[in-house]
């Protein structure tokens, strides 16, 4: 893919997304199918080979996700991303647990984007995996986020009767019937495992991995250009120029809320019904609340 091309089709990507999730109503899973097939259409248009050494030729890049946003700002940071230096779709993967029909794809690319799963012992895997490629290592990241805060959002989310098919969170749309401590009490428990990996493998994260911080890249332009950086200087130093650097810098701003608020629609929650929500925490069973609590203090967060 030549320069031009890869600095227009974080462009074509995001008006694919919209144009399928508008003319036929598809979810957002659906709309992002619909752009890599769409990307596999217009790489054709750019036959170039690839460089003779790619990034994901030397290491083993996984993107991880545990809360409903950090998913939505990782899937769309990662693809523009990785689309913005060249890849092709052969080149990118995606695993999710459970992994629902036509949710997942490509298990053996270079790049991953791994929903829900990830935790200290698939990194051991991933790190042995790695290896057995004959890659130099593995590279890891991922949006954290306050774990009280994540399962807030979700009840708002999903009592909003979002993703009556997601068994785990909101089987048969059942949420959508619960109050408030109720609602926080089924998502806090059902949660748990996912919050867990999310502390494990963050609180301390490896020196292949890296941390984000979902509330800082969320909350202005200025904070989403900072942790960009990071992850463009952990997952690139020495693998690509300056100006490469600035164009991939350039493509994810299309996902930075604060200067595209549109690009965030389906998963954001009304702020009064996190506002309410957030006064039922402490009705939560104690014990169940306190593995909350714990998660907050391991990752830094003080309670609220």
């Amino acid at each position: 893919m030549s320069i031009l091309a890869a600095k227009w089709w974080p462009l074509i990507w995001l008006q694919c997304r919209y144009a399928s999730a508008m003319v036929a109503g598809a979810s957002c899973q659906e709309a992002d199918f619909l752009a890599m097939q769409f990307l596999q259409m217009t790489s054709s248009l750019n036959p170039e080979p690839h460089s003779s050494v790619k990034p994901w030729d030397v290491n083993y890049y996984i993107g991880v996700t545990y809360h409903k946003s950090g998913t939505h700002l990782m899937m769309q940071v990662w693809n523009l991303t990785f689309g913005a230096l060249g890849a092709m779709p052969v080149d990118m993967g995606r695993w999710s647990q459970p992994c629902y029909p036509g949710f997942c794809y490509t298990p053996d690319a270079p790049i991953q984007l791994w929903f829900n799963l990830y935790s200290p012992e698939k990194a051991q895997e991933s790190r042995s995996e790695a290896a057995a490629r004959g890659l130099r290592g593995l590279r890891v990241a991922g949006f954290v986020r306050d774990p009280v805060s994540m399962i807030v959002s979700a009840y708002c989310y999903h009592h909003r009767g979002k993703e009556p098919w997601n068994l785990v969170e909101n089987p048969h749309n059942i949420v959508t019937h619960m109050g408030p401590s109720e609602g926080l009490t089924f998502l806090g428990e059902r949660m748990l495992p996912k919050v867990k990996n999310m502390t494990d493998v963050f609180a301390h994260p490896a020196n292949d991995t890296l941390r984000l911080d979902y509330e800082k890249t969320t909350a202005s332009s200025d904070g989403f250009d900072s942790e960009v950086k990071k992850l463009i200087d952990f997952f690139f130093q020495g693998f690509i120029s300056d100006e490469e650097k600035a164009l991939v810098l350039n493509a994810t701003q299309m996902a930075d809320l604060s200067r595209h608020p549109l690009v965030e629609t389906e998963h954001s929650n009304d702020d009064d019904c996190e506002a309410r929500t957030r006064e039922y925490v402490p009705t939560m069973p104690a014990d169940l609340l306190a593995q909350y609590r714990s998660f907050q203090k391991r990752l830094g967060y003080a309670p609220l």
